[in-house]
Protein backbone atom coordinates (compact mmCIF):
# COMPACT_ATOMS: atom_id res chain seq x y z
CA UNK A 1 0.00 0.00 0.00
CA UNK A 2 1.52 3.20 -1.07
CA UNK A 3 2.51 5.96 1.82
CA UNK A 4 0.40 8.35 1.69
CA UNK A 5 1.79 12.05 1.45
CA UNK A 6 1.66 14.27 4.22
CA UNK A 7 0.07 17.66 3.50
CA UNK A 8 1.77 21.31 4.50
CA UNK A 9 -0.31 22.94 6.62
CA UNK A 10 0.34 27.07 6.20
CA UNK A 11 -1.10 29.25 9.24
CA UNK A 12 -0.85 32.92 9.46
CA UNK A 13 -1.10 34.17 13.17
CA UNK A 14 -2.30 38.08 14.21
CA UNK A 15 1.18 39.43 13.69
CA UNK A 16 1.26 38.73 10.10
CA UNK A 17 3.83 35.82 10.60
CA UNK A 18 3.52 32.91 8.55
CA UNK A 19 4.32 29.33 9.95
CA UNK A 20 4.55 26.02 8.48
CA UNK A 21 3.50 22.50 9.96
CA UNK A 22 3.87 18.79 8.69
CA UNK A 23 2.13 16.18 10.76
CA UNK A 24 1.30 18.45 13.52
CA UNK A 25 5.21 19.71 13.88
CA UNK A 26 5.87 23.38 12.71
CA UNK A 27 8.85 23.26 10.46
CA UNK A 28 11.27 26.35 9.31
CA UNK A 29 9.84 28.50 7.13
CA UNK A 30 12.73 28.16 4.20
CA UNK A 31 11.84 24.25 4.05
CA UNK A 32 8.15 24.64 4.65
CA UNK A 33 7.57 27.74 1.88
CA UNK A 34 9.10 24.80 -0.91
CA UNK A 35 6.65 22.08 -0.24
CA UNK A 36 3.25 24.40 0.36
CA UNK A 37 3.52 25.59 -3.11
CA UNK A 38 4.97 22.28 -4.06
CA UNK A 39 1.74 20.97 -2.81
CA UNK A 40 -0.71 23.52 -4.19
CA UNK A 41 -3.34 22.46 -6.77
CA UNK A 42 -4.95 25.86 -6.82
CA UNK A 43 -4.25 29.67 -6.99
CA UNK A 44 -2.81 30.74 -3.60
CA UNK A 45 -4.42 32.30 -0.66
CA UNK A 46 -4.55 36.02 -1.11
CA UNK A 47 -2.96 36.93 2.61
CA UNK A 48 0.95 36.06 1.06
CA UNK A 49 3.66 38.18 2.88
CA UNK A 50 5.70 39.93 0.33
CA UNK A 51 8.61 36.94 1.04
CA UNK A 52 5.74 34.44 -0.45
CA UNK A 53 4.91 36.70 -2.96
CA UNK A 54 8.34 36.88 -4.31
CA UNK A 55 9.09 33.17 -4.16
CA UNK A 56 5.54 32.40 -6.04
CA UNK A 57 6.53 34.81 -8.79
CA UNK A 58 9.52 32.80 -8.78
CA UNK A 59 8.54 29.51 -8.72
CA UNK A 60 6.24 29.64 -11.61
CA UNK A 61 8.59 31.51 -13.72
CA UNK A 62 10.95 28.59 -13.30
CA UNK A 63 7.84 26.27 -14.08
CA UNK A 64 7.35 28.50 -16.97
CA UNK A 65 11.06 27.73 -17.72
CA UNK A 66 11.23 23.73 -17.13
CA UNK A 67 7.78 23.81 -19.76
CA UNK A 68 9.98 25.46 -22.55
CA UNK A 69 12.98 23.65 -21.75
CA UNK A 70 14.13 20.70 -24.54
CA UNK A 71 15.37 17.64 -22.65
CA UNK A 72 16.85 14.27 -23.51
CA UNK A 73 15.70 11.42 -21.77
CA UNK A 74 14.36 13.62 -18.71
CA UNK A 75 17.95 15.80 -19.08
CA UNK A 76 17.94 19.50 -20.25
CA UNK A 77 19.66 20.14 -23.45
CA UNK A 78 20.99 23.82 -24.79
CA UNK A 79 17.82 24.68 -27.11
CA UNK A 80 19.93 25.94 -29.91
CA UNK A 81 20.74 21.81 -30.44
CA UNK A 82 16.97 21.60 -30.98
CA UNK A 83 16.45 24.52 -33.47
CA UNK A 84 19.37 23.21 -35.93
CA UNK A 85 17.82 19.81 -36.00
CA UNK A 86 14.70 21.34 -36.80
CA UNK A 87 16.94 22.46 -39.34
CA UNK A 88 18.51 19.61 -40.74
CA UNK A 89 15.08 17.81 -40.72
CA UNK A 90 13.54 21.01 -42.54
CA UNK A 91 10.64 20.70 -39.93
CA UNK A 92 10.37 22.83 -37.53
CA UNK A 93 6.98 21.04 -35.71
CA UNK A 94 9.64 19.12 -34.52
CA UNK A 95 10.11 21.85 -32.10
CA UNK A 96 6.93 21.60 -30.85
CA UNK A 97 8.01 18.34 -28.84
CA UNK A 98 10.34 19.21 -26.13
CA UNK A 99 12.07 15.60 -25.23
CA UNK A 100 14.41 15.15 -28.12
CA UNK A 101 14.32 11.56 -26.94
CA UNK A 102 10.81 11.27 -28.20
CA UNK A 103 11.41 12.38 -31.75
CA UNK A 104 10.59 9.70 -34.38
CA UNK A 105 11.82 8.69 -37.77
CA UNK A 106 8.72 9.01 -40.08
CA UNK A 107 10.61 6.34 -42.32
CA UNK A 108 11.34 3.61 -40.08
CA UNK A 109 8.87 4.44 -37.27
CA UNK A 110 12.14 4.41 -34.39
CA UNK A 111 13.79 7.20 -32.23
CA UNK A 112 15.72 9.42 -33.93
CA UNK A 113 18.33 9.30 -31.28
CA UNK A 114 19.33 6.70 -28.68
CA UNK A 115 21.75 8.65 -27.35
CA UNK A 116 22.95 12.48 -26.76
CA UNK A 117 25.81 11.66 -29.11
CA UNK A 118 23.80 11.18 -31.60
CA UNK A 119 22.48 14.48 -31.33
CA UNK A 120 25.59 15.90 -32.05
CA UNK A 121 26.85 13.65 -34.59
CA UNK A 122 23.72 14.69 -36.62
CA UNK A 123 24.35 18.18 -36.34
CA UNK A 124 28.32 17.50 -37.18
CA UNK A 125 27.63 15.66 -39.95
CA UNK A 126 25.19 18.11 -40.90
CA UNK A 127 27.21 21.28 -41.25
CA UNK A 128 29.40 19.59 -43.22
CA UNK A 129 27.47 18.89 -46.04
CA UNK A 130 26.20 21.97 -45.93
CA UNK A 131 26.35 25.41 -43.88
CA UNK A 132 22.64 26.05 -44.38
CA UNK A 133 21.88 24.92 -40.64
CA UNK A 134 23.76 27.42 -39.52
CA UNK A 135 22.59 30.28 -41.46
CA UNK A 136 20.90 33.41 -40.62
CA UNK A 137 19.52 36.32 -42.99
CA UNK A 138 19.27 39.79 -42.96
CA UNK A 139 17.73 42.24 -45.86
CA UNK A 140 18.72 45.36 -46.66
CA UNK A 141 17.44 47.85 -49.54
CA UNK A 142 17.77 50.50 -51.26
CA UNK A 143 14.33 52.16 -52.40
CA UNK A 144 15.11 55.29 -53.70
CA UNK A 145 13.50 57.15 -50.58
CA UNK A 146 14.73 60.00 -48.26
CA UNK A 147 16.61 57.67 -45.99
CA UNK A 148 17.83 55.48 -48.59
CA UNK A 149 18.11 52.41 -47.02
CA UNK A 150 15.43 50.58 -44.78
CA UNK A 151 16.46 47.40 -42.73
CA UNK A 152 13.90 45.15 -43.89
CA UNK A 153 15.01 42.11 -41.06
CA UNK A 154 17.54 43.34 -38.76
CA UNK A 155 20.41 41.12 -37.96
CA UNK A 156 20.17 41.94 -34.22
CA UNK A 157 16.68 40.01 -33.78
CA UNK A 158 19.25 37.35 -34.47
CA UNK A 159 20.56 37.72 -31.04
CA UNK A 160 17.38 38.03 -29.06
CA UNK A 161 16.86 34.27 -29.88
CA UNK A 162 15.80 32.20 -26.45
CA UNK A 163 18.12 29.71 -28.01
CA UNK A 164 21.38 32.21 -27.82
CA UNK A 165 20.06 33.61 -24.37
CA UNK A 166 23.04 32.15 -22.58
CA UNK A 167 25.62 32.46 -25.06
CA UNK A 168 28.79 34.88 -25.38
CA UNK A 169 29.15 36.58 -29.12
CA UNK A 170 32.22 37.18 -30.84
CA UNK A 171 32.15 39.03 -34.06
CA UNK A 172 35.80 39.14 -36.34
CA UNK A 173 35.35 42.57 -38.24
CA UNK A 174 35.64 43.32 -41.62
CA UNK A 175 39.21 44.68 -40.64
CA UNK A 176 40.12 41.68 -38.57
CA UNK A 177 39.25 43.21 -35.31
CA UNK A 178 37.74 41.25 -32.85
CA UNK A 179 34.27 42.90 -31.10
CA UNK A 180 32.34 41.81 -28.34
CA UNK A 181 29.28 42.46 -26.77
CA UNK A 182 26.11 42.09 -28.09
CA UNK A 183 25.06 46.20 -28.75
CA UNK A 184 28.90 46.50 -30.39
CA UNK A 185 28.52 43.46 -32.92
CA UNK A 186 24.54 44.77 -33.52
CA UNK A 187 26.35 48.16 -34.15
CA UNK A 188 29.42 46.71 -36.47
CA UNK A 189 26.81 44.46 -38.41
CA UNK A 190 24.62 47.47 -39.48
CA UNK A 191 27.80 49.34 -40.72
CA UNK A 192 29.02 46.92 -42.38
CA UNK A 193 25.57 46.06 -44.29
CA UNK A 194 25.12 49.83 -44.60
CA UNK A 195 28.75 50.32 -46.28
CA UNK A 196 28.06 47.36 -49.05
CA UNK A 197 24.89 48.49 -49.91
CA UNK A 198 26.57 51.94 -50.30
CA UNK A 199 29.32 50.60 -52.03
CA UNK A 200 26.96 48.71 -54.85
CA UNK A 201 24.74 51.54 -55.17
CA UNK A 202 27.73 53.78 -56.08
CA UNK A 203 28.15 51.25 -58.87
CA UNK A 204 24.84 51.30 -60.13
CA UNK A 205 23.00 54.79 -58.94
CA UNK A 206 20.03 54.78 -61.12
CA UNK A 207 18.88 51.46 -59.77
CA UNK A 208 16.90 49.89 -56.78
CA UNK A 209 18.95 47.42 -54.89
CA UNK A 210 18.10 44.49 -52.84
CA UNK A 211 20.95 42.88 -50.91
CA UNK A 212 20.18 39.58 -48.42
CA UNK A 213 23.52 38.80 -46.08
CA UNK A 214 23.80 35.02 -45.33
CA UNK A 215 25.73 35.05 -42.01
CA UNK A 216 26.97 31.21 -41.34
CA UNK A 217 27.59 31.56 -37.60
CA UNK A 218 30.21 29.11 -35.89
CA UNK A 219 29.08 27.46 -32.74
CA UNK A 220 31.06 26.10 -29.87
CA UNK A 221 28.75 24.44 -27.56
CA UNK A 222 30.91 23.36 -24.54
CA UNK A 223 32.10 26.83 -24.02
CA UNK A 224 28.62 28.48 -25.21
CA UNK A 225 30.26 30.98 -27.95
CA UNK A 226 29.46 31.91 -31.16
CA UNK A 227 31.45 33.32 -33.46
CA UNK A 228 31.25 35.50 -36.63
CA UNK A 229 33.91 36.00 -39.15
CA UNK A 230 33.23 38.65 -41.61
CA UNK A 231 36.70 39.70 -42.28
CA UNK A 232 37.67 40.71 -45.65
CA UNK A 233 39.55 38.78 -47.49
CA UNK A 234 40.40 40.19 -50.84
CA UNK A 235 40.55 43.89 -49.79
CA UNK A 236 41.87 45.08 -52.86
CA UNK A 237 39.67 43.32 -54.98
CA UNK A 238 36.45 46.03 -54.08
CA UNK A 239 32.95 45.29 -54.18
CA UNK A 240 33.20 47.96 -58.03
CA UNK A 241 35.65 45.76 -59.51
CA UNK A 242 33.07 42.13 -59.00
CA UNK A 243 30.60 44.60 -60.52
CA UNK A 244 32.78 45.68 -63.47
CA UNK A 245 33.40 41.69 -64.36
CA UNK A 246 29.85 41.11 -64.79
CA UNK A 247 28.32 44.84 -65.82
CA UNK A 248 25.04 43.30 -67.45
CA UNK A 249 24.07 41.28 -64.25
CA UNK A 250 20.57 42.03 -62.71
CA UNK A 251 21.97 39.86 -59.35
CA UNK A 252 25.23 39.17 -58.41
CA UNK A 253 26.56 36.56 -55.25
CA UNK A 254 29.75 37.95 -53.21
CA UNK A 255 30.96 35.58 -50.54
CA UNK A 256 33.97 33.53 -49.80
CA UNK A 257 35.28 33.08 -52.72
CA UNK A 258 35.60 36.76 -53.72
CA UNK A 259 35.24 38.55 -50.71
CA UNK A 260 33.97 38.11 -46.90
CA UNK A 261 34.80 35.23 -44.32
CA UNK A 262 31.37 33.44 -43.33
CA UNK A 263 28.95 35.96 -45.51
CA UNK A 264 27.07 35.19 -48.38
CA UNK A 265 25.61 38.59 -50.17
CA UNK A 266 23.33 37.92 -52.97
CA UNK A 267 22.44 41.24 -54.85
CA UNK A 268 19.22 42.05 -56.94
CA UNK A 269 18.84 44.95 -58.78
CA UNK A 270 16.18 46.39 -60.97
CA UNK A 271 15.77 49.66 -62.74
Amino acid sequence: MAKRKIQIKRVLAKSGQVYYYKGGKRISVSKGQKAYFKQLKQAPPRDLNNQEQLYFKRSQAAKKARANTYTFGGKPIQRIYAVLLSRVFNNEQLLETKDLSTWINPGTGAPLFNRFSDILRTIDRAGQRSKDIFKNVSTRGNFKNEAKQTSLIDVAETFKRPEYRKYKFELIDRDGDLVEGKIDIMDTLRIFETEVLDEIVSVSPQKVVKASFNYFLKYDFVRRIITLDIQDQFPDNTIADIFARKPNTDSLKIDKKNKFNDVEINFITSP
